[in-house]
């Protein structure tokens, strides 16, 4: 995890630096994050949409046979 910066450090210019480095690989982590969740919502989408063919597929299989076809 990464840690804080110390307040009482504020202002030298190498503290700067380390806070904008925490700063950049917070938001890599969160962009990260983010993405992951796209693609498992993606994913979910591409099997709702096959799952909804296959109760299409069936239900028309299913009138054929009622009407008898």
């Amino acid at each position: 995890m990464i840690e804080p910066i110390d307040a009482l450090h504020f202002g030298r210019p190498d503290v700067e630096d380390e806070r904008w480095r925490y700063k950049q690989e917070l938001l890599d982590k969160l962009h990260s994050e983010r993405d992951d969740w796209y693609t498992k919502r993606d994913d979910l989408e591409n099997q709702m949409l096959e799952v909804d063919n296959e109760i299409s597929e069936l239900d028309a299989t299913i009138n054929k046979i009622k009407n008898g076809d």
